[in-house]
């Protein structure tokens, strides 16, 4: 679901990158859980940033 959509519809969401590709591009995820279970989704994005920091990390084409 396109996060916006989840956002009107109630539902918490996140987008997070995971993976750096060989090319040096960004590979991401969203995450969408059900409605007032922002906790779950919260909690299972800051476990996968512990298993895979992104910090320090920045694509050839940044905006910022």
């Amino acid at each position: 679901m396109y996060n916006p959509l989840a956002n009107i519809a109630g539902l918490p969401s996140i987008s997070l990158p995971l993976y750096m590709m060989e090319d040096n591009m960004p590979l991401g995820i969203e995450l969408d859980g059900a409605i007032d279970n922002d906790q779950t989704v919260l909690s299972l994005a800051a476990q996968l940033e512990r298993a895979r920091p992104w910090i320090g990390k920045i694509p050839p084409v940044y905006v910022g």
